[in-house]
């Protein structure tokens, strides 16, 4: 196992201070910034609550969207729209700028996704995503027969499977080069 080192230089200073920005959630996940908007906001996932929130310095917490079918993790593509991996609708979805909700993958193989849950968008424009069995309910309503990592192509007409091998596939990112694709596996160590 690597160990990886921040230098000091890039740690808060000791003197930081932490704002509480908003109570009364349940469990948030996702976060992602939109600073295209005067002052910029933050939308997140309070998946138990069963909404997209929305913080903004200018606005303080509001409600982007409810329900949200217990949305967990968010990211925006390579034109600035939200995507959301949903626990409750066992789907990724794309936001549009006008508000729209487009479903852009829910099953593979003619059976139901999982319950997705992390995604990353690559800049050819692919969406890659985790998929474990985190949201579902009943287990019996699974219809998959692994925890899979997926990937979007960028025209949106094939999903693949591009990781077979983990327990319970969670969050992921790229390397800055986009060489590497990492993956936390959150199940069994």
């Amino acid at each position: 196992m690597s160990t990886v080192r921040t230098p000091a230089a890039q740690l808060p200073a000791d003197s930081a201070t932490l704002d509480r920005l908003a109570t009364g959630l349940k469990f948030t996940e996702g976060p992602v910034w939109f600073d295209d908007h005067a002052g910029g906001f933050l939308v997140f996932s309070d998946i138990p609550g069963n909404e997209l929130k929305r913080w903004s310095a200018n606005d303080g917490l509001s409600t982007f969207r409810a329900p949200s079918f217990n949305a967990n993790g968010n990211t925006r593509d390579r034109e600035g729209r939200l995507i959301t991996c949903e626990h409750g609708s066992r789907r990724v979805t794309r936001t549009e700028t006008n508000g729209t909700v487009l479903t852009l993958a829910e099953r593979f193989g003619g059976k139901r996704l999982n319950s997705p849950n992390d995604a990353v968008v690559k800049s050819d424009g692919s969406v890659w995503f985790t998929d474990p069995p985190y949201g579902l309910k009943d287990k019996s309503q699974r219809e998959l027969d692994g925890n899979y990592v997926f990937r979007l192509s960028p025209d949106g007409t094939q999903l693949t499977i591009v990781a077979r091998d983990f327990d319970m596939p969670n969050g992921l990112c790229f390397s800055p080069d986009e060489s590497r694709l990492y993956i936390a596996d959150s199940g069994t160590p």
